[in-house]
């Protein structure tokens, strides 16, 4: 059996009997579920496209699609629009009404991560990351915690992940980070079910994104990011330029090939 991971675009093999288990995803290295997707609808089954049965029906159908069309359109650059009305809730606020987020989980943002730890380099996914286990509190919450690095081993981000629980839910996760660094900015995506949530001044802040129900459908995925903008921004530069080299190495060598 194949499915996808919950944290990744990475396909997993499994043997059926072990769906509903928990396990490492080989891809990005977190945890997901091993489930058995749906099958597909028979051929039967799917919806047959509309028969036009004269020019009036098809002027009404491609009038349709068009409006459909704008519609869309018009919604997607108004979300992309900043919100700027006072009496919106979500709206940008000025960074000096906010806190700069100094860090969390027992680890502060721009500090150097010892030599004696071992990280871990993935350009294809996070880049030098050095994962973590939670605070003891939360290990119930069963999250998968990582630190993204700078090639001088400072801490960029402090990044958390989990299945909504208890312990660990939008709702009071947000009311923490609002109470502790103040609400930034609340959207949610005009399509899909997705929520982002931004606390504390713009270089130094907290971002907490909530997906809807997962696959197997128990449960939303909720992925919280403490960061530093300038060295998650150098981090990201210093990954681009790695995979280059990489690129570069290997057109070289399979140069020397031919």
């Amino acid at each position: 059996m194949n499915c996808k991971c919950q944290n990744c675009p990475g396909e997993i093999t499994f043997p059926s009997e072990d769906a509903g288990q928990t396990v490492i995803c080989p891809h990005c290295q977190m945890e997901t579920m091993l489930f058995i997707p749906p099958p597909p609808k028979p051929q039967s089954e799917q919806a047959a496209p509309p028969k036009l049965g004269n020019k009036r029906t098809t002027l009404f159908v491609v009038s349709g699609l068009i409006i459909v069309t704008v519609i869309i359109s018009v919604a997607v650059f108004i979300a992309a629009i900043p919100r700027v009305k006072d009496n919106n809730p979500t709206t940008q606020k000025p960074d000096q009404n906010l806190q700069e987020v100094k860090g969390a989980l027992g680890w502060n943002l721009g500090d150097v991560l010892p030599n004696n730890l071992e990280v871990k380099i993935d350009d294809d996914i996070y880049g030098i990351t050095y994962g973590f286990e939670p605070p003891v509190d939360m290990e119930k919450a069963e999250l998968s915690c990582h630190l993204v690095l700078t090639e001088d081993r400072r801490i960029a981000a402090i990044c958390t992940s989990g299945l909504e629980s208890n312990q660990f839910n939008r709702d009071t996760v947000k009311g923490v980070l609002k109470e502790k660094y103040g609400l930034r900015r609340s959207w949610k995506l005009p399509w899909g079910d997705r929520y982002d949530d931004d606390f504390g001044q713009t270089n130094c802040q907290a971002v907490l994104t909530t997906t809807g129900q997962s696959y197997y459908g128990q449960s939303s995925l909720i992925y919280l990011e403490y960061r530093d903008e300038r060295l998650c921004k150098l981090a990201e530069q210093q990954q681009e330029n790695r995979k280059a080299a990489a690129n570069r190495k290997s057109q070289n060598n399979l140069k020397g090939n031919f």
